[in-house]
């Protein structure tokens, strides 16, 4: 009799230890209990791609680099959805205030051939938490190949940019680029260039070994520092071509009608705008003077250097005006498509000459122009004329190049 209730206490006891064992198989099993209690309230999010890229179920979800629960299920997604595929996840209650509206699920991998997880921003405080078994905004992870082919891209779009942009140069020696930058911003740019073409050949000692470093984690590594060495390349090189885009070359050939005796002018010059701010000028004006009502009837020299006054439409420049030392003001306005002009010269004069001017500019390639010379004398000139302007954007890719010597 004793040595049955013996037995019977001894089953009940490998019972027992049997149960818990078997309690301890269930949870390693089916809870992804990696620092997490399988027994808190959870709640239930979901996300939609159409490629999961081998994510499995109990793999984990990371917020902010913490794991904050597990993938419950990947499955197809119901009919009517934008996506295929359908993940469901779960997350500890206790992050709940961590995750609105704004929140992204993104599918992440450990290394090249690494497991897939679930990585969840933090959202904006400012919006609402996610309810039980709201959608998220969902983000698939870009593989190898696919960094590859978008660090080829863009170093291939810069460089065919940069190409373009160099491609007509002709005089190695040219100086006239000074004009249009300080010579530290053309250092710069030919170092940007010789830079892009180590980085293109850096890609393609990656690209034609990939096979062979699959699997060690380092290359994963290097193609992410590539990228992002990319990006500060191209975005270097893309600041220097929006400032030589800025650039403009204005050729000017205009004439003009004076109501006295029958005087004609005519122009031809060249103004370099490297900048909203900035403006150079140089060129010819004749007369052709068939009465005696000026002095001036043969060919004079115009140069000139302007500044935008304190961001304003206002400009000031100082230079030649028909070979004399001269000073003036352009207001310029409606996008510089109305200007009104003022300048003097002829300093030796009891009274200086001074001109006033306005300009229209119509069908982008037209001024209508018309002003009074010499105001403050006895007799002043009015006149009129037409003014045909061409708008030179192959020019500074040109000097550019000359400067450059690529």
């Amino acid at each position: 009799m004793k040595r049955s209730q013996n037995l019977e206490t001894m089953s009940l006891r490998v019972g027992v230890l049997v149960a818990i064992s078997m309690t301890l198989i269930f949870l390693v099993l089916f809870f992804p209990i990696r620092g997490i209690n399988p027994f808190s309230l959870k709640i239930h999010l979901l996300g939609h791609f159409d490629d999961v890229g081998g994510l499995k179920r109990n793999a984990p979800v990371y917020l902010s680099g913490m794991e904050v629960g597990s993938v419950e299920s990947v499955d197809f997604a119901p009919s009517g959805s934008n996506r295929r595929l359908e993940v469901k996840v779960q997350v500890g209650r206790n992050v709940r205030h961590l995750l609105r509206n704004d929140t992204l699920m993104r599918i992440v991998s450990k290394g090249l051939l690494g497991d897939k997880f679930i990585e969840l921003t933090p959202g904006s405080p400012d919006l609402p938490e996610l309810l039980d078994g709201s959608s998220l905004t969902s983000e698939e992870e870009k593989n190898m190949m696919a960094d590859v082919s978008e660090l080829k891209n863009k170093l291939s779009e810069t460089l065919d940019k940069a190409n373009n942009l160099l491609a007509l140069a002709q005089n190695k020696n040219s100086t006239v680029g000074k004009l249009l930058h300080d010579g530290r911003m053309y250092e710069e740019l030919v170092s940007t260039l010789h830079e892009m073409k180590e980085l293109a050949k850096g890609v393609r000692d990656i690209q034609a070994n990939i096979n062979e470093k699959i699997l060690d984690p380092k290359t994963r590594e290097k193609i992410d520092s590539a990228i992002a060495t990319v990006s500060k390349v191209t975005d270097k090189m893309n600041s220097y071509t929006q400032k030589i885009d800025k650039i403009h070359f204005l050729m000017n050939f205009g004439a003009s009608k004076y109501n006295a005796n029958n005087i004609f002018g005519a122009i031809a010059n060249m103004q370099i705008i490297p900048n909203e701010d900035r403006f150079y000028m140089g060129g010819i004006e004749y007369f052709n003077n068939t009465g005696n009502a000026t002095a001036e009837d043969n060919v004079s020299f115009d140069a000139a250097l302007g500044f935008r006054i304190l961001k304003s439409p206002l400009f000031f420049w100082g230079g030649l005006k028909r070979t004399q030392v001269a000073g003036g003001l352009d207001l310029r306005l409606l996008d510089e498509t109305l200007s009104f002009t003022a300048d003097t010269y002829h300093f030796d004069r009891n009274i200086p000459q001074v001109n006033f001017g306005a300009n229209l500019r119509f069908l982008n390639f037209f001024t209508l122009t018309a002003g009074v010379d010499d105001t403050f004398q006895n007799i002043p000139y009015y006149h009129g004329g037409l003014t045909f302007t061409y708008d030179d954007q192959d020019l500074s890719t040109i000097l550019i190049k000359a400067k450059s010597g690529l």
